[in-house]
């Protein structure tokens, strides 16, 4: 009779497996199973795995492992020949890369001032090789002084190529708050003058310093007051002015104090009748009948 040796059957699977978005996969050809059948005693068995999620630039996604260049060596002897081989192809998870970005603390400004280029750190995680940071952090909306939430805004994550890869990656963002602080106002007292009139004098004036966009004196809460010795002075003299009376959440208010000059008054007389005398050697006169232009 005839003796019939037909081909040995063995089932190869490739084993499944997982890698982050990123990194490349290299694979050790030795990580699979033989999962229906075996070898013949002392024959070994190599191949080759590959699969389009190993390379760095393959998104997020499952792939393929594809089994390869099977051989089968008895010694020196290639016996692939006399094997039914059926392969099964595995599974390469490529996860999300994490990557947390955070808001650097302690960023602020000047009312009225523009805006700076909000800066940030990465705190956790990291970039893919090649990859960079694109676009701009912004904040919540307002303009008065006070704290705003710093927020992602169009910040992403690109590649060597300028394409958008933000969604290949678990990307947190967060914040921190950005300060809007007080802007410096200086109310100055105006110097004013006037000459001896025995009344006090009422016409006190400021000017303002530092005020930022289209603000005015209508910005400021309160109206302009006034203390100090000039208020109620009649004298003739110096006196100090010193402005108050004016609140702002906007601004930093700095009074600074003016001088009121009193002048002493030229005064004239009318009608004055000189009495006679003896030439004497001095300038002494006296007289009756007159009349003066002083006040009070």
């Amino acid at each position: 009779g005839n003796l019939t040796v037909t081909t040995r059957p063995l089932e190869i699977t490739a084993d499944d497996d997982s890698k982050v978005y990123g990194d490349l996969y290299e694979f050790d050809n030795d990580e699979y199973s033989i999962s229906s059948g075996d070898l013949v005693l002392g024959h070994a068995l190599s191949l080759v795995l590959s699969s389009d999620g190993a390379a760095e630039d393959a998104e997020t996604g499952s792939y393929d492992i594809a089994i390869g260049s099977v051989e089968i060596m008895d010694g020196g002897q290639d016996v692939t020949s006399n094997y039914d081989i059926s392969e099964l192809e595995g599974t390469l998870t490529v996860g999300l890369r994490s990557i947390e970005v955070t808001a650097d603390p302690g960023q602020s400004k000047v009312y009225g001032a523009s805006d700076p280029e909000f800066t940030y750190d990465v705190t956790s995680g990291g970039l893919a090789d090649g990859h960079s940071f694109a676009g701009l952090l912004d904040r919540s909306s307002g303009e008065d002084v006070g704290t705003y939430a710093i927020g992602e805004g169009s910040l992403r994550i690109e590649d060597g190529d300028s394409e958008d890869v933000t969604d290949n990656y678990d990307f947190t963002f967060v914040s921190n708050d950005f300060a809007i602080n007080p802007a410096p106002l200086t109310v100055e007292a105006d110097d004013k003058s006037k000459t001896y009139d025995g009344d006090p004098y009422t016409g006190f004036t400021v000017t303002y310093i530092g005020f930022v966009s289209d603000d005015n004196e209508s910005d400021l809460d309160g109206s302009p007051d006034f203390s100090g010795d000039a208020v109620n002075a009649t004298d003739a003299g110096s006196y100090t002015i010193t402005p108050q009376g004016l609140t702002s959440s906007n601004y930093d208010i700095h009074f600074e104090s003016g001088t009121l000059t009193i002048d002493e008054r030229t005064l004239n007389l009318s009608g004055f009748t000189a009495a006679s005398r003896i030439y004497d050697g001095t300038t002494d006169v006296t007289g009756t009948d007159f009349s003066d232009d002083r006040v009070g």
